[in-house]
This record gives C-alpha cells, sequence and structure tokens, in this order.
C-alpha cells in the first residue's frame, strides 16, 4: 500500500519534518481556494499508477487562475495504461534551495532499517551514495548516528539542527508506522538553513498494516484498481 504524497507529508509533520505547506483539493474550487492563499504553486495529480506515477508532471502555477487550468486539465486527463482519473491534487508552496539531496529509509516493518542519503544526478544519471547507516528498529535513530549521516551532507553548520530533525523524524515515522520505505526526494536546503521535505514516497506492506491498522484505515478506495493495488 502507498499513501497519498499528502497523507505522508501529514504524518511527517507530526514528527517534526518540515514539509511546504500545501492542501489537498478535490475540486477546482479548492484548487483555486488553495492558489490564493500560496501564491506561486505545484499543482501535484495524486493518484497510485506503479512505477508510472514517477512519470507524472507536477505543473507549477503563478496564480489562481493557472492553478484552475492545471488542475482542471489533471482532473479531466485520463492517465496510465487504464485510463485512470486522478480524484485529488496537492496543491503545494514552491520552495526554492540552494542544495537538495535525496533521503530514503528502508525496512521500517522490520528489526532493522537502513538510512542512507545520495546526491541528486542530473536528469538521465544515477544517484550517487554518500552515506548510510544500519540502526536496529528497538534502539531507533539517535543523535550521533544522525549526525554521521549529516556530516556527509556538506551543509552550513546552521543548517545542522533543521537536518537532524529531519533525519530524526523521518526514521521515527518509518520504524512507528511500519514503512518498508520511505523516501524524500528532494530534500530542499533553503537559504535560510532550513530543510524541507519537498517530496514523498511511503510505501506499506501488507503484513504491516496488520500491526499498524490507523496507516491501513488511510488506504484510498479509489486506488484499489489503478494497478492492482493501493
Amino acid at each position: 500500500m502507498r499513501l497519498h504524497e499528502y497523507q505522508s507529508k501529514e504524518l511527517l509533520r507530526k514528527y517534526g519534518v518540515q514539509t511546504p505547506r500545501g492542501y489537498p483539493c478535490f475540486d477546482l474550487r479548492e484548487v483555486e481556494k488553495a492558489a490564493k492563499r500560496l501564491g506561486k504553486v505545484l499543482v501535484k495529480p495524486q493518484i497510485h499508477l506503479g512505477d508510472a506515477s514517477a512519470c507524472l508532471q507536477s505543473p507549477m502555477a503563478s496564480s489562481r487562475t493557472e492553478a484552475r487550468a492545471c488542475g482542471e486539465q489533471i482532473f479531466t486527463q485520463p492517465v496510465g495504461p487504464r485510463a485512470a482519473t486522478v480524484r485529488r491534487i496537492l496543491v503545494e508552496e514552491v520552495v526554492a534551495g540552494v542544495a537538495r539531496f535525496r533521503l530514503r529509509v528502508t525496512g521500517g516493518d522490520s528489526p532493522m532499517i537502513t538510512v542512507a542519503v545520495f546526491t541528486l544526478g542530473a536528469q538521465g544519471s544515477s544517484d550517487d551514495l554518500l552515506h548510510e547507516e544500519n540502526i536496529q528498529a528497538a534502539d531507533g535513530m539517535n543523535e550521533s548516528r544522525a549526525f554521521a549521516i549529516i556530516d556527509k551532507l556538506a551543509i552550513p553548520d546552521a543548517a545542522r539542527q533543521s537536518a537532524l530533525a529531519m533525519i530524526m523524524g523521518v526514521a521515527r515515522m518509518a520504524i512507528e508506522r511500519g514503512a518498508a520505505v520511505l523516501e524524500i526526494n528532494p530534500v530542499v536546503l533553503s537559504e535560510r538553513h532550513v530543510i524541507t521535505a519537498v517530496g514523498v514516497v511511503a510505501n506499506f506492506t501488507e503484513e504491516s498494516l496488520i500491526t499498524h491498522p490507523e496507516i491501513g484505515s488511510m488506504r484510498d478506495p479509489d486506488e484499489a484498481n489503478h494497478d492492482g493495488r493501493a
């Protein structure tokens, strides 16, 4: 099971992780209202299409009129081999950054988790692994191991506490919610030294949902038939 991005970010915020301001929207009126509040936005379709989901574009809009036009196209244009309909859109503020990287936690549903950070390669190229830590889930992430990761990021000292909150929060969410994969791509460092989770994917095994029914209750019934899973 995969959560929608806006659902994943709602959970991350509970663990102290900074995310862009954004609103899930279910019709064009809500899209316009969100864009009016936020200014320059990304209009992000919320739909599960397996690997094809990564290919969906999130257009940028500078006004509520542009956001409405983007939303209208997303809501009315079927996507994927099954011609699925997008029913939810995340309208989210654009976060500018001076540096970007990728953070990935795997095995939150297992006794051992791996927390890894990567550079972001140019389009079409592979990301480079900077560092990874293997951690007993029962012990959890500690500050010493989190700083071992942060030391590989070459970020300003002023951003280290923000990065610490990100890594500690993401690891805690993966463990406490049983996420098999929790990926932040990209993580953005702003000029004000704030680390923000801009793109988020959270996947859960069916087995982990047995011990974490609160995650199973977030399943989107509209998604079940798009690729045989939700």
